[in-house]
């Protein structure tokens, strides 16, 4: 035998930690992360699409809490775990699908803050997916709430206003809000013109999306404000305006910015009548 050949049979095997180890590290976050860290992405989304239930979650949080370490490594699991949400109906599957697609996109929205460094379209292709999976009515809508904020993570605003419009005017306001969060980062970025999408909603005719697109306008705009969301804002937080009183109170913010009587006037009565101390109704 070769000097070579002793060599390599003298050197220790390498084992790869299985689907089972991963499972009996669920608990500790440390373990889990560096077991996790040995397998890469590639084997963990393979455990997670074969494995029982236990141990297909246990393989995305550990691909949770590896990836967002390794923002490079990460961008090659978002198109997968897509195609995972897409697959799979078990609610504890779902829900670790999600937080993982939430901890990947953050992670590599802090680490690729140009995303140039990940090249083809692997990014822009998984921003697109994750909207498109948080118009599923098939998802609980905190989860498809936070694929919307997992799009909106991703660097270059690879989230786009056509869609985040579309799942703005859907019906569930966890979605809803999600996406008018996103729109208002488009609009403090680059301004008006993609924000137009944002200022078309403030002037709609459904008035509780338009109470929520005009809080957003306000909190994202107070360097340079519209006359027209100020009057926007005020009308839509009077009580003649039929909102209900949270809808109302979305707009307290703006108020206290536009700063006149009226409108301390009008955030004080949002705030409702103060109780009176106990001894005092007594």
């Amino acid at each position: 035998m070769s000097l070579l050949a002793w060599v390599v049979w003298l050197l220790p095997q390498v084992v790869l930690p299985r689907a089972p180890d991963l499972y009996a590290m669920r608990h500790d976050e440390v373990e889990l992360e560096r077991l996790a860290t040995r397998l890469g992405p590639s084997r963990l989304l393979l455990i997670a699409a074969a494995g029982n239930k236990g141990q297909r979650v246990a393989a995305l949080r550990g691909l949770s809490l590896s990836g967002a370490r390794h923002p490079e490594l990460a961008a090659s699991a978002l198109l997968p775990l897509s195609d995972l949400l897409e697959q799979t109906r078990e609610k504890e599957v779902q829900e670790a699908a999600v937080e993982a697609a939430s901890h990947l996109c953050q992670g590599i929205g802090r680490g690729l803050p140009s995303g140039d460094e990940v090249g083809g379209d692997e990014l822009p292709r998984a921003a697109a997916a994750f909207l498109r999976l948080a118009g599923d009515a098939a998802l609980a809508p905190p989860l498809r709430g936070h694929l919307v904020e997992a799009a909106v993570a991703l660097p270059g605003g690879l989230a786009r206003a056509p869609e985040l419009l579309a799942l703005a005017r859907g019906q569930d306001p966890v979605v809803r809000d999600a996406a008018l969060a996103g729109l208002g980062g488009l609009f403090g970025r680059i301004g008006e013109p993609e924000g137009e999408g944002l200022s078309s909603l403030a002037r709609g005719e459904d008035a509780a999306l338009a109470a929520a697109a005009v809080a957003v306008l306000c909190e994202v705009s107070a360097a340079r404000p519209q006359p027209s969301w100020a009057e926007r804002a005020r009308s839509l937080a009077a009580p003649q305006s039929g909102l209900s009183l949270e809808d109302r109170q979305r707009l307290g913010g703006c108020l206290r910015r536009l700063g006149t009587s009226a409108d301390r006037a009008l955030l004080s009565a949002l705030r409702g009548p103060r109780q009176r101390p106990a001894k005092e109704r007594r």
